[in-house]
C-alpha cells in the first residue's frame, strides 16, 4: 500500500457518469461511477481509514461506501449498514416527485440493500485492496463474493480469485491424521467441501436466513448472510442479484459447539437460480453438493432441477411446497432418482427458518465425511474462464506466477536447505530448535507451515547483505547492485516495511539502511519533518497486527516464530495532523521476535532482545508498549524487556512518551501493565517540566480499567469465532491516545528529518553495541530492584494522596458551614486553609521521602546501582509535591467558589422564583378572566421582564476596582493600527480623561479643498452642520448599543469596544462628506471615553461574579424552560381544579343543597296554615270537590272523573307553588346547605394536603379520589366520579399550588351558587331540581285504598289498609262516566246508592257476561258495601246531582250521548245545597 503519496482524489469527486441500467444506478448513487475504470487500491485507505477516530453515521448515500470501508477496517458489526442519518426532508437521493416519509429531525434512513453496497464497493476496488476487504470481512464473520454479477447486461460477470488468495484460515481439527493442533492454511488452496445453495423458484423462507442459522453457533447472533429481514434488506437488489458469496465455517474443535467436525464452504447463489444460468453452471461444476431451495415449481423450473443430476456431483433438495399432499416432492424424487431417507429431499413443510437449518445440519453432518468431494477454490478458475466468467488473475500475474514458482525452486526440500541454497549470507543462523521441531510434525502438517516461515522480509534481508557486503568492498558491486537501495525506497514508498536491524544476527547495515533512506528522502518535499511511533512488545504481542488494525500497515508477523528484528515504514500525514504534530511523516517502528527464544539456542538472546529494545526506544518519540494476552508464559519479559530499554535511554536523555496497551482482562495481565506504567511515569519525569508534571497526574488517575485493553481477531482460533464487541471502540480510543501523545512529543521535542533520523539510528546503535550506558545489558537484577522500589513509591503516593482526599473532606465541611453571608472574611477563610494545605502536604511528603532514603539504604537491592537513580526519585517526588499542592489549593479554590456559587444560586433563584410567583399569578389570573392560552412567544416575553428585574436586584458581590480605560485604548490602538492611522495614535492620552458633553466638530476636520470649496459660506456652517448631523447620529447608534448591552446581565467584554468602532467605520463608509482622518480619530475618542465610563459601571457590578452570571445566563433557557412549564402546569392544574369543581364538586354539591328540600317544603306545608286540609285523604278530597265547584268549571270535573290521581297531583303541586311563591324559606335553606357542603369539602381537601410531604404531585387524580373518598366517609354528601375517567385528571403538578387551585375553586364555585340560589326563580323550576318532589310526597302521604265502586267509579273512602269491606262517600250518577240508560242512547242519571234498592240489571266483564240484580251486587262484589238512598234525605247525592244538571250537555257532547234525562227535584238543587251535601257526608265520615 502506498503510505506516503497523499491520495488526492477522493471517493466523491470523480467525474460523473450518465447511468445506463439498474445496476449503474447504483453505483452513481453511491458516487462510485469515477471507479470503473480506475479503481480503489489500497493506498486509498490511507485517507478514508487509517487517520479516522470516529465511527459516526453518513449523511448521505455517496458517503456509504467510505463508511462501509471505515467500518470494515474497524472490524464493526454494522460495517455493511446502509442507513444515512440525515433529516428526510432534505434527502439528498430522493428523486423528483417521490414522497419521502417524514422522520425525525436526525433519524436514519436506508434507500440502498446492503447487498448492492458490499457489491458495488468490490466491484469497484482493484484485487489488492479486494484482498484486503475479504481478509476483514471473513474476520467479522460476513460472506464475501466469490462470483461478482456483471457491470452491464453486455458484460461478463467475474471471478476475484485474487482476493481469496493469501487468505489465512486456521482451525482446530478433530482428524487424528492432523493431531490437534491449530491448522493455519491458505483459504484458496486448502481442500474443502463446498456446499453451495441456490433457489429455484418462489420460496416461502429466506434462504440466507436458513444459512445464517445453519453456520452460527450457540450463543452466537452474527448474520454472515444479508437478508431481507435486516435493516435495508427489504429494499429491491439492483445489483447484486446473480452474485455467489462464500463463507468459511472454521471449527474450534469443541464438539459441543462445533456445527461441522471438518471445515467447510458455503456458497450463495443471489437470485432465482433460473435467471442465471452461467453462475449456477459454475457451482454445479465446482461444488461439492447443491443444495436447491424449491417451492411450487412450473413445469420449466422441475426441467431445469431435473437436468441438476447430472451436472452436479450432489444434490439436495429442500422441498417447500404449501401443501403436504402435493405432488411436485414425487416428481422430483423420481425425476432425480433421489433417496429421501438418507437426506437427499429435506421437507420444509410448516418450518421455521431455525428448524430447517436443524434439518439441513443433521443431514450435511451424515455427508460430510464420506460422500462430501473435498475441492480447491483456486482450481475453479479454469472452470470460470471455460464458461465466460472474467478471471482477475491474467496473463500478467500469471508469469509474475511463474517467476514465483521459478524463484521458489527448492523449497519443497524445506525451509532450511533452501535459505542455505538461496538466501547464503543468511544460512547458519535458521539452525534452530524451531525447525527441528518442525521436521518431527506430519508431513501434510509440515507442508502447510513451509509458507509462513518464509517471508518476503527474509528476501529484502538478503537483498540489504548483498549491498551491505558490495559497499564495504569497494569495486565489487555491479550497477544493479548498486541500484538496490533505490528499489528498497520505492517499496518503502509503497507500504513494504524497510528492515533497520537483523534481530536474527543482532546487527544494524548501516550502509544499507543509509542508502535506503537517501533515496527514500529525495522522494520526499524538502525539508520534510519526521516524528517516530514505536510498537514495542514480545512476539505473542502480535505487534504488527495490531499497528495494521491501527493504521492498515503490514509489517512481518513475528508471532509466526520465522521474523526478529525492527522495521520501518512511512505514513504521510493529514494536514490538520502536520500543524498539530508539527512534522510530515510518521515513522511507524516495528519491534518483532522479542523473547521468541524458539529461533535462537543462544545464551545471550535475552541480550539482543534488550539491545533491540533500547536502540528504537532511542529513536522513538512515542513508544507504544504492547502487553501479550492473559495466559502467555513469556508475558514477564515484557517488563524485564521494556524498563530495561527505558532505563537506558533515560539515561542517555531522550525518553520518549509511553502508551500502554493490554490485550487481556486477566487478573496478571492488570498487575503487570500497571507496574510497567508505573516505571515508565517515575523515567518520564525526568523529561517533564516541574509546572507540568503530566507524567505524575497521570500516575495519580490511573486504574487497572483507565489502560486501553485491544483484544483483536487474532487471538481466535478461527474465522468462526466472533470480533469482541469492543474492538471497534478499542481501536479508535487507542489510536487517539497514540495521535495524542505524539500532538504531546511535538511541544516536548522538535521534529527530525530523515538524515536526522538516520544519524541518531546510527548514533542508537553505536550506544547500544559499545554499552554506552551505566547499567550493563546482563545486569538484569537492578532492573528488577527498580520496578519494587517504583511499584512501592507508587504505593505511598497513593496512601498519601488517600490522605489528602480525607484532609480535603474535612476541609470541605469547614467550608460549607461557613456563612455564605459572611462574605468579608471569605478570602480570609480560604487563605488560612490554603496554608494548612500546604503545611500538609509538606509533611506527608518528607514522609515519603524518608521512605524512600530508608529503602535505597537496606541491603539486598543493589545499593550502588539504585544510587544513581535517587535524584530522579527525589525529582519526581519534587513535582510530585508542586503537582499535590496545586492541585489541594485548586480543590479548594473551586470548593470555596462552588460553596459561593451554589448558595448565590439559591439566593438568587429563591428571589427569582418570588418574582415568578408573582407574575405566574397576574398570568393566571390574565388567562382566567380572558379565558384565553399564553403562547411561548408571551411567555418568554414575560420572564425575560421578570429576569433582568431579578438580576438588576439582586446583590452581588463587591468587585475589586479594575480600569478597562486600558483595554479600551489597547482596543482602539489596533483598530487605528489597522485602519493605518499611526499619525494620530498620540490622541489616545485623551481617552476616558477629558469626556466633553457634545462632540465638537473643528476646521481641521475639513480638508483643504473642502474648506476652500464651501469658503463663501459663513464659516463654513453648512459643512459644520453635515459633519455635526453625523456625528450625532453615530452617537445616536452608540447610545442604542450601550442600552442593548445594559440590559445584558454580564460583565464587559473587550468585544463591546470592538462593535462601537466597527459601528463608527460603517458609518462614515457610507458617509459623502469630505472629511480628514482626523475627523475619524476624533469621535472614536469622544465615544470610547463614554465607553470606559458606561462600561465601568457594568464590570465593577459584575466582574467579580463573572462565573455566577456565566452560569446564570446559560442556564436562562433553563430557567425560563421552567417558567414555561410551571405556567403550564399551574395553568393546567387551575383548569383541572375548575374542571373538577364544575364536574365532580358542584353536582355532589347541589345535589346536597336539593336533596331534603322536597321534604322540607312537604313538612311545611302539612303543619302550616292549611295543615287541616291534609290530615286525612277525605280532608284534602272534600276540599279538591269545593275547588272544582266553587271554579264551576266542566273541565275540572271531567279531569277529575276520569284521571284523578293526576288531577290531585297537579293541585297539589299548584298548592306548593303557590306556598313557594309566598316565602322565601327555600332560599334560606339553600344557602344554609350551601355552606355546609362547601365546607365539608374545604375540610376534605385540606385533611388531604396535610399529609403530603412532596413537592410534586405525580398524578392528581389519586388526591382527587382521595377527596371524594372523604367527602364519602360520612354519608352525607355522595360523588358521581364517572367524569373523572380518561386522562384529563391525569396530570402532574405541583402539590401546594394545586391545593389552591382547588380551595380557590371551591370558594369561587361557593359564590356563584350563592347568587344563583339567590336569584328569583320560577317555583316549579326549582321544584324540578329537587330530587324529592315534594307535591309528590304530598300526594302519597294522602293516598287512600286505591278500590274504586265497580259501577261508578268513586275511590274507597275507608282508609290506605286494614279494611275488607270498600265503602264510598260520594256515588255519582254512572252518566258522568259515559254510561248510558239501558233502553235509550241518553246519559245514564242511575246513582250506586238508588239502584241497590231496586230490580235493575247489570252485567259487565266481571259477571262473565251475565246480567244479575243490582240489589244483588254482593254476589259479584263481596268486598263492596253500597247502602241505598235515604229516600227521605236528598242532601248526601245532591253535589253529584247538581254537577250532572249543571253540565249535563258538556258531558253528553264529551261523551257523544244525548243528555240525561234528569228529575225536577235534581234540576232545583242549589250550589249551597250541594256544598252543604258535601260538607255533611265528609263531616260524618270523619265524625
Amino acid at each position: 500500500m502506498s503510505a506516503i503519496h497523499k491520495i488526492s482524489r477522493r471517493l466523491s469527486s470523480k467525474k460523473k457518469k450518465t447511468p445506463v441500467d439498474q445496476a449503474q444506478e447504483v453505483f452513481v448513487k453511491l458516487g462510485l461511477e469515477g471507479f470503473w475504470n480506475a479503481p480503489l487500491d489500497p493506498a486509498a485507505m490511507l485517507d478514508i481509514s487509517t487517520w479516522t477516530l470516529e465511527n459516526e453515521p453518513p449523511l448521505q448515500n455517496k458517503h456509504l461506501p467510505q463508511a462501509f470501508l471505515q467500518r470494515l477496517w474497524l472490524l464493526s458489526p454494522q460495517a455493511r449498514s446502509t442507513c444515512c442519518q440525515t433529516p428526510a426532508e432534505s434527502h439528498p437521493d430522493a428523486p423528483q416527485g417521490e414522497t419521502i416519509p417524514k422522520l425525525g429531525e436526525m433519524d436514519f434512513l436506508c434507500s440502498v440493500n446492503p447487498l448492492d453496497l458490499v457489491t458495488a464497493v468490490y466491484m469497484s476496488a482493484n484485487s489488492f485492496l479486494q484482498q484486503e476487504m475479504t481478509v476483514r470481512m471473513l474476520q467479522c464473520q460476513f460472506a464475501v463474493p466469490l462470483l461478482l454479477p456483471p457491470m452491464t447486461s453486455n458484460q461478463p460477470g467475474s471471478f476475484p480469485l485474487w482476493s481469496l488468495r493469501g487468505v489465512p484460515g486456521q482451525w482446530r481439527s478433530r482428524s487424528p491424521a492432523e493431531g490437534s493442533g491449530i491448522l493455519k492454511v491458505d483459504i484458496a488452496s486448502t481442500e474443502m467441501p463446498l456446499l453451495s445453495f441456490v433457489k429455484l423458484g418462489h420460496c416461502s423462507v429466506s434462504k440466507s436466513q436458513v444459512l445464517n442459522y445453519l453456520v452460527r453457533r450457540p450463543q452466537s447472533s452474527n448474520e454472515c448472510f444479508l437478508h431481507r429481514g435486516m435493516e435495508g434488506g427489504e429494499i429491491p437488489r439492483k445489483l447484486a442479484n446473480g452474485m455467489v458469496e462464500i463463507c468459511c465455517y472454521l471449527p474450534s474443535g469443541n464438539p459441543n459447539q462445533d456445527v461441522f467436525p471438518e471445515p467447510v464452504v458455503i456458497a450463495n447463489l443471489r437470485g432465482d437460480a433460473a435467471t442465471y444460468e452461467k453462475p449456477l453452471s459454475f457451482l454445479c461444476q465446482t461444488s461439492s453438493a447443491i443444495v436447491v431451495f424449491c417451492g411450487n415449481l412450473v413445469e420449466k423450473e422441475q426441467q431445469q432441477l431435473a437436468s441438476l443430476k447430472g451436472r452436479a456431483k450432489q444434490v439436495i433438495v429442500i422441498d417447500l411446497t404449501l401443501s403436504q399432499e402435493d405432488e411436485n416432492q414425487e416428481k422430483v424424487v423420481k425425476n432425480l432418482r433421489l433417496n429421501p431417507p438418507e437426506g437427499d429431499v429435506i421437507s420444509g413443510f410448516g418450518a421455521s427458518n431455525k428448524e430447517l437449518a436443524e434439518r439441513l445440519s443433521k443431514a450435511l453432518n451424515h455427508m460430510i465425511p464420506d460422500r462430501l468431494i473435498s475441492v480447491v477454490i483456486e482450481d475453479a478458475a479454469i472452470i470460470a474462464e471455460e464458461i465466460g466468467l472474467v478471471v482477475d488473475e491474467g496473463s500478467l500475474c500469471k508469469k509474475a506466477f511463474a517467476q514465483v514458482e521459478e524463484l521458489l525452486t527448492g523449497i519443497e526440500n524445506g525451509a532450511t536447505e533452501y535459505r542455505a541454497q538461496q538466501l547464503p549470507l543468511q544460512g547458519p543462523l535458521w539452525n534452530s530448535s524451531v525447525e527441528e521441531d518442525w521436521q518431527m510434525k506430519p508431513k501434510q502438517q509440515q507442508e502447510k507451515r513451509l509458507n509462513p516461515v518464509l517471508g518476503l522480509e527474509h528476501f529484502l534481508r538478503e537483498m540489504g547483505l548483498i549491498f551491505e557486503l558490495t559497499h564495504n568492498s569497494p569495486g565489487s558491486g555491479t550497477h544493479n547492485v548498486l541500484r538496490l537501495p533505490s528499489v528498497a525506497a520505492d517499496l518503502l514508498l509503497y507500504g513494504v516495511p524497510l528492515e533497520l536491524l537483523d534481530g536474527d544476527a543482532s546487527s544494524l547495515p548501516c550502509s544499507w539502511v543509509g542508502c535506503v533512506l537517501a533515496e527514500f528522502s529525495r522522494r520526499l518535499p524538502l525539508n520534510a519533518k519526521t516524528r517516530v511511533l514505536t510498537s514495542l512488545g514480545i512476539h505473542s504481542a502480535r505487534n504488527s497486527e495490531v499497528l495494521s488494525a491501527l493504521f492498515g500497515v503490514h509489517f512481518p508477523n513475528g508471532w509466526r516464530g520465522c521474523t526478529r528484528g525492527v522495521y520501518m515504514l512511512a505514513l504521510s500525514l493529514p494536514d490538520n495532523l502536520k500543524k498539530d504534530m508539527q512534522c510530515d511523516f510518521l515513522l511507524i517502528v516495528d519491534v518483532e521476535g522479542l523473547c521468541s527464544s524458539g529461533l535462537s539456542k543462544q545464551e545471550d538472546t535475552l541480550k539482543h532482545d534488550i539491545e533491540m529494545a533500547t536502540m528504537v526506544a532511542g529513536l522513538s518519540d512515542v513508544i507504544l508498549q504492547n502487553m501479550a494476552p492473559d495466559g502467555d508464559t513469556e508475558m514477564q519479559s515484557t517488563l524485564l524487556v521494556t524498563v530495561n530499554a527505558l532505563l537506558r535511554t533515560g539515561a542517555s536523555g531522550a525518553m520518549p512518551i509511553s502508551q500502554l496497551l493490554t490485550q487481556g482482562v486477566g487478573l496478571d495481565c492488570k498487575l503487570l501493565s500497571l507496574q510497567l506504567e508505573r516505571v515508565t511515569q517515575v523515567l518520564e519525569t525526568e523529561a517533564e517540566e516541574a509546572t507540568g508534571a503530566p507524567g505524575c497526574k497521570v500516575a495519580i488517575e490511573s486504574t487497572p480499567c483507565s489502560i486501553p485493553c485491544l483484544i483483536g481477531p487474532w487471538q481466535n482460533i478461527s474465522f468462526s469465532d466472533p470480533v469482541d464487541e469492543e474492538y471497534s471502540n478499542a481501536v479508535l480510543q487507542l489510536k487517539h491516545n497514540l495521535l495524542e501523545a505524539l500532538k504531546k512529543s511535538a511541544a516536548k521535542t522538535k521534529a527530525t528529518s530523515v538524515p536526522e533520523f538516520v544519524r541518531r539510528l546510527c548514533n542508537s546503535w553505536n550506544a547500544v553495541i559499545g554499552e554506552m550506558f551505566p547499567i550493563g545489558f546482563e545486569n538484569t537484577e537492578v532492573v528488577e530492584a527498580f520496578c519494587i522500589l517504583c511499584t512501592e513509591l507508587s504505593l505511598w503516593e497513593r496512601n498519601f494522596l488517600e490522605h489528602m482526599e480525607s484532609w480535603f473532606m474535612g476541609a470541605l465541611d469547614r467550608i460549607i458551614t461557613c456563612k455564605a453571608t459572611a462574605l468579608e472574611n471569605e478570602d480570609d477563610h480560604l487563605n488560612l486553609l490554603k496554608e494548612e494545605a500546604i503545611t500538609e502536604v509538606l509533611v506527608e511528603i518528607n514522609k515519603i521521602q524518608s521512605r524512600l532514603e530508608d529503602n535505597l539504604k537496606k541491603d539486598g537491592l543493589h545499593k550502588a546501582c539504585l544510587e544513581q537513580y535517587k535524584p530522579q526519585f527525589i525529582k519526581k517526588l519534587t513535582v510530585f509535591q508542586e503537582w499535590s499542592k496545586s492541585e489541594i489549593l485548586k480543590k479548594l479554590q473551586i470548593a470555596t467558589e462552588d460553596h459561593y456559587l451554589s448558595t448565590t444560586l439559591l439566593s438568587f433563584r429563591a428571589v427569582l422564583d418570588a418574582k415568578e410567583d408573582i407574575k405566574l399569578h397576574e398570568l393566571l389570573e390574565s388567562s382566567k378572566i380572558n379565558d384565553c392560552l399564553q403562547n411561548d412567544q408571551q411567555l418568554e416575553k414575560e420572564f425575560d421582564s421578570v429576569w433582568s428585574d431579578s438580576l438588576s436586584n439582586f446583590e452581588f458581590r463587591p468587585s475589586e476596582k479594575e480600569d478597562i480605560t486600558a483595554c479600551v485604548i489597547q482596543t482602539l490602538k489596533e483598530n487605528l493600527i489597522h485602519r493605518g492611522l499611526h499619525k494620530h495614535l498620540q490622541r489616545l492620552n485623551k481617552v476616558g480623561k477629558e469626556i466633553p458633553s457634545n462632540f465638537i466638530v473643528y476646521d481641521e476636520h475639513f480638508g483643504y479643498r473642502s474648506r476652500l470649496k464651501h469658503m463663501l459660506e459663513e464659516n463654513n456652517r453648512l459643512q459644520r452642520l453635515a459633519a455635526h448631523r453625523l456625528a450625532s447620529k453615530i452617537t445616536e447608534e452608540y447610545n442604542n448599543f450601550v442600552k442593548e448591552k445594559s440590559t445584558v446581565v454580564a460583565d464587559f467584554s473587550d468585544s463591546y469596544i470592538t462593535e462601537v468602532l466597527e459601528i463608527i467605520d460603517k458609518a462614515l463608509k457610507t458617509n459623502s462628506l469630505e472629511i480628514r482622518s482626523a475627523f475619524e480619530v476624533d469621535l472614536k475618542v469622544y465615544l470610547c471615553s463614554h465607553a470606559c465610563r458606561d462600561f465601568q459601571d457594568m464590570h465593577n457590578r459584575y466582574a467579580r461574579d463573572r462565573n455566577v452570571l456565566v452560569y446564570l445566563n446559560e442556564r436562562k433557557n433553563h430557567f425560563q424552560g421552567e417558567f414555561i412549564y410551571r405556567f403550564r402546569k399551574r395553568d393546567q392544574g387551575r383548569r383541572s381544579a375548575q374542571t373538577f369543581t364544575m364536574m365532580v364538586l358542584k353536582p355532589a354539591a347541589l345535589e346536597y343543597i336539593n336533596r331534603p328540600l322536597g321534604k322540607w317544603i312537604m313538612e311545611a306545608m302539612v303543619n302550616g296554615e292549611d295543615s287541616q286540609l291534609y290530615i286525612s285523604r277525605q280532608a284534602f278530597n272534600c276540599s279538591l270537590l269545593e275547588e272544582l265547584i266553587q271554579e264551576d268549571c266542566f273541565e275540572g270535573f271531567l279531569e277529575y272523573l276520569l284521571s284523578y290521581e293526576r288531577f290531585s297531583l297537579k293541585r297539589i303541586q299548584n298548592r306548593v307553588v303557590g306556598y313557594l311563591t309566598g316565602t322565601n324559606v327555600i332560599h334560606k335553606w339553600m344557602q344554609q346547605r350551601l355552606g355546609e357542603v362547601v365546607g365539608k369539602m374545604a375540610a376534605a381537601v385540606s385533611q388531604i394536603s396535610q399529609g403530603s410531604s412532596s413537592w410534586v404531585l405525580s398524578d392528581t387524580k389519586l388526591l382527587l379520589e382521595q377527596v371524594c373518598l372523604t367527602l364519602e366517609a360520612d354519608g352525607e354528601v355522595t360523588v358521581n366520579r364517572g367524569s373523572m375517567e380518561g386522562p384529563l385528571f391525569h396530570i402532574t403538578t405541583e402539590w401546594v399550588q394545586f391545593v389552591t387551585y382547588l380551595l380557590g375553586a371551591l370558594a369561587e364555585m361557593r359564590l356563584a351558587l350563592s347568587q344563583e340560589l339567590s336569584q328569583d326563580r320560577d317555583p316549579l323550576d326549582i321544584l324540578q331540581t329537587l330530587p324529592i318532589k315534594p307535591h309528590s310526597s304530598l300526594f302519597n302521604s294522602l293516598q287512600g285504598c286505591d278500590k274504586q265502586c265497580p259501577f261508578c267509579r268513586a275511590h274507597c273512602e275507608v282508609g290506605v289498609g286494614g279494611h275488607e269491606v270498600h265503602s264510598a262517600m260520594l256515588h255519582r250518577p254512572k252518566g258522568l262516566l259515559s254510561y248510558k240508560c239501558d233502553d235509550s242512547a241518553s246519559l245514564s242519571h242511575h246513582i250506586c246508592q238508588s239502584d241497590v234498592a231496586t230490580d235493575r240489571l247489570f252485567q259487565n266483564s266481571d259477571t262473565v257476561g251475565q246480567s244479575h240484580h243490582y240489589r244483588d251486587y254482593r254476589f259479584p262484589y263481596p268486598d263492596w258495601h253500597i247502602p241505598a238512598e235515604d229516600p227521605n234525605s236528598q242532601i248526601p247525592g245532591a253535589y253529584w246531582k247538581y254537577v250532572l244538571v249543571r253540565f249535563n250537555t258538556k258531558f253528553a257532547q264529551e261523551y257523544q250521548m244525548d243528555p240525561a234525562l234528569l228529575l225536577l227535584d235534581w234540576q232545583n238543587i242549589t250550589k249551597e245545597e250541594a256544598l252543604e251535601s258535601l260538607r255533611m257526608a265528609f263531616h260524618a265520615k270523619q265524625c
